[in-house]
């Protein structure tokens, strides 16, 4: 998110970074999101953390406040892609739709449907089906007394304009990945 946000603003991008702290990957998505800004000087950012059960009730008033406060901001992240139905009610209320934009991580069904409508520009997407298969594996390997997994090899895909569509319309859980994982995985398995 921040790599494609700093590249999309040649090297002066201003974020909004949304977080929940109190949830254990928010710490690796910050470390990396910190790593990738410091790399880069002349783009900045700002975070604003909001606890789930407080997602529907502060996220909005908080973009809102700071588009307001500082209108050079030029990227919103939210490090959850499910913060995104009330990041949007923001920037449009704020009237700043067309100069701020949306890079965010899950791949969920109805933000890839806010891609293809032009609400969103990016979303790092998870194929949820082959991550069940990859930790299926895992498991198996332990119950069968086999060295461990240590890389599934379980991709992610940035989702945008040119290929949202890919996940349907309307979008589809784990669709637009393409399927060859799950013959691999038959395969592997012997079946």
């Amino acid at each position: 998110m921040a790599e494609w946000a700093i590249t999309k603003t040649e090297g002066k991008a201003n974020a909004l970074v949304l977080v929940t702290n109190e949830v254990l990957s928010t710490d690796s998505m910050m470390a990396g999101i910190e790593e990738v800004f410091a790399e880069h000087p002349e783009s900045k950012f700002t975070t604003v953390n909001v606890s789930i059960p407080d997602w529907a009730t502060k996220i909005q008033s908080n973009v809102q406040s700071a588009i307001i406060a500082d209108p050079t901001i030029n990227y919103i992240l939210p490090i959850y892609d499910g913060m995104n139905q009330f990041v949007v009610p923001a920037l449009t209320i704020t009237g700043a739709s067309d100069r701020v934009k949306i890079a965010t991580f899950n791949g969920t069904p109805f933000v890839l449907d806010m891609i293809q409508n032009g609400q969103v520009e990016m979303d790092v997407g998870e194929n949820l089906d082959w991550i069940a298969y990859g930790m299926l594996d895992a498991q198996m390997r332990l119950v069968c007394d086999l060295a461990p997994v240590t890389d599934p090899k379980i991709p992610l895909l940035v989702f945008d304009a040119e290929n949202a569509a890919t996940a349907g319309t309307p979008a589809e859980t784990s669709k637009g990945y393409g399927d060859a994982y799950v013959a691999g995985y038959k395969e592997l398995w012997q079946l």
